[in-house]
């Protein structure tokens, strides 16, 4: 009889010692099981928008009209305004779809000079040389598109890299007036020539692109983005001429038509630095500065009356509204 009590009691002490052990001893699985911790639950979509609208300065080799004399540019307005908006959606995890649309615009400014030209009055004559006077305005604009595939990669803060499609025009338009008073021995004769010519620039092809931002004290941060492009271009430049009371020649001097057309490829990158502010924890304002240069795209006549494509760089500051949800 004793002997079976000793037994109950040390069984009952094995089973109390093991409902006391620590709950993650006691949840141990069995030998030979593997134990795997819970699987990290995925970030949620997110979307994030933003809007921004400033200033734009074009730079670049200026068209010329050919076949005046002296040459004669005609340069855009250097500064004029520009205005963008985008979306990064944010999905599946590490992954974005984004999209994003800019345009800028410079306008008119005029421009004149004294043109030279050179006429014959009759076909016996000598050449006359007479100066005349001249003026035209030249304007530009400019758009691109972009459709992107992003990564995050796990670099500082929301730092990713994009892969994707860029589409970019860029439209420049010259509009003038010539004129020479022509004077015979007999009858003064008044001719003018009105010319417009018009340089054009459309290109797509594949972007990259790495952005990011970097925290800075309290709601303070700075944003970054960095892309090229190499883009598969029509370029194009036509002058057409009109003229009224052309009673004479024009042995040299007069404005003449022009018609070019080019298949190219041009390389194209762009930036933007910015110091931003976190106005509510979903939204920050930002003061950006933005750079999108094009080399050799836009055709234009040089000095020499030949047509080659220029560079266009479009540089500015501006102010960004981005919010996230």
């Amino acid at each position: 009889m004793s002997k079976r009590l000793l037994l109950t009691s040390v069984s009952a002490v094995a089973i109390s010692a093991f409902q006391a052990l620590p709950a993650s001893a006691a949840d141990l699985p069995p030998p030979g099981m593997t134990y795997k911790a819970p699987a990290a639950a995925a970030p949620p979509d997110t979307w994030t928008w933003w809007v921004e609208g400033g200033a734009q300065g074009v730079f670049g080799p200026d068209p010329s009209v050919p076949n005046l004399t002296p040459a004669f540019t005609t340069p855009p307005s250097r500064w004029g305004w520009d205005a963008a908006g985008g979306f990064d959606y944010r999905f599946a995890g590490p992954w974005h779809i984004l999209g994003d649309f800019r345009y800028g615009q410079n306008r008119s400014r005029a421009s004149s000079s004294n043109p030279l030209r050179a006429f014959l009055p009759t076909t016996s004559a000598a050449t006359v040389i007479v100066a005349g006077t001249n003026t035209a305005t030249h304007k530009e604009y400019n758009w691109d598109a972009d459709f992107m595939v992003g990564r995050d990669i796990g670099i500082g803060t929301d730092a990713q890299i994009d892969f994707g499609v860029r589409v970019a025009e860029i439209h420049g338009v010259t509009n003038g007036l010539a004129q020479w008073n022509a004077v015979t021995s007999s009858t003064p004769v008044h001719e003018v020539f009105a010319y417009q010519q018009s340089s054009t620039f459309l290109g797509a092809g594949p972007r990259v692109a790495v952005q990011g931002s970097i925290p800075l004290a309290s709601a303070w941060s700075i944003d970054y983005e960095a892309g090229a492009a190499g883009l598969a271009s029509m370029t194009g430049l036509t002058q057409t001429v009109q003229g009224s009371g052309l009673a004479f020649f024009c042995a040299a001097g007069c404005p003449v038509a022009v018609n070019s057309t080019k298949t190219t490829m041009v390389f194209n990158t762009d930036g933007t630095l910015g110091l931003s502010y976190a106005i509510t924890p979903n939204a920050k304002l930002s003061i950006d500065y933005h750079v999108d240069a094009y080399f050799d795209a836009l055709p234009v006549v040089s000095n020499t009356g030949n047509v080659t494509n220029a560079n266009r760089i479009y540089q500015g500051p501006s102010l960004r509204l981005t919010y996230r949800y």
